[in-house]
């Protein structure tokens, strides 16, 4: 195999590369057998990589290997996944794998490889049950935050509301990478859940501004409000600013709330493919 690493690619070539020099590049670097691209976006790409069957290699062997921002794709996804671990994902019915790793997405498959296989129907139908119970539970809480906010707002209490409001918007983000992701990141900072939840629910990005740095600057202030509020005496908050975070939580939850009957839909659909009927 080349020893070809991308994050080495010369100063000179850091221009946008297009797709196929990009896919070019990677099979040099890394024994693949199929890339999922999906991103819509020409400018932007969002890649599953999966290993050849036969890879008997580690994945960090290759972790450190792809750096989109050196191909020109400054806010791209790239991630490797070994066959037999996207194959036990779709199997036990993970949600955002089974939808994302169709053929519709395939910009390159080897023409020896064995593709994944497909969603069972009856795991479909267990999952189902699964998914309602846990949004249930993880929604629950990040609701009962934002009533809680909403109770601090009416008795004066802004600071203690910019508390209860950033505990809505993560239990949120974490709610649907453990519906989509599988797992959860245990962390307090909403920037960084805010960029996994990026990949795999993009439906929630964009709810504070549809700018960016913007975007980041509400999360900001409300993770600033979760340690401050409890901590610093001297902490005072803006309270026009705290009712525009709430209507703005509001939104993350209205959003969230469509997006996870959209999955439902989606799970229900698979499974009568099947020939199964969820209730």
């Amino acid at each position: 195999m080349s020893s070809v690493r991308l994050s080495e690619v010369s100063n000179a070539e850091l221009t946008t590369i297009n797709l196929d020099g990009v896919v070019s590049l990677l099979k040099q670097a890394i024994p693949i057998a199929t890339i999922y691209n999906l991103s819509k976006s020409k400018s932007v790409l969002d890649l599953i990589i999966v290993l050849e069957k036969r890879c008997g290699k580690a994945l960090d062997t290759f972790e450190n290997v792809i750096d989109m921002s050196q191909l020109g794709y400054q806010q791209s996804f790239c991630t490797l996944h070994t066959f037999s671990y996207l194959s036990q994902q779709i199997c036990e019915g993970n949600f955002f794998y089974s939808s994302v790793c169709i053929e519709e997405n395939v910009i390159y498959r080897k023409v020896v490889s064995e593709k994944l296989p497909l969603p069972n129907p009856q795991v479909c139908k267990s999952k189902e049950i699964h998914l309602n119970q846990l949004f249930k539970i993880e929604m629950g809480k990040a609701c009962s935050f934002f009533e809680g906010g909403n109770y601090f707002i009416g008795n004066n209490c802004f600071e203690l509301a910019v508390f209860m409001l950033q505990q809505a918007v993560e239990f949120t983000y974490r709610c649907f990478l453990n519906l989509m992701r599988g797992k959860d990141i245990k962390c307090h900072t909403l920037c960084l859940l805010r960029r996994n939840v990026q990949r795999f629910a993009p439906n929630l990005i964009g709810v504070f501004s549809e700018n960016e740095e913007e975007e980041l600057s509400y999360l900001h202030i409300l993770e600033k409000g979760y340690c401050d509020a409890r901590y610093d005496r001297t902490y005072i908050v803006d309270r026009d600013m705290v009712i525009l975070l709430r209507q703005k939580v509001w939104e993350l939850h209205s959003r969230a709330f469509d997006l996870f009957a959209n999955m439902m839909i989606t799970i229900k659909n698979e499974a009568l493919k099947g020939g199964i009927e969820l209730n």
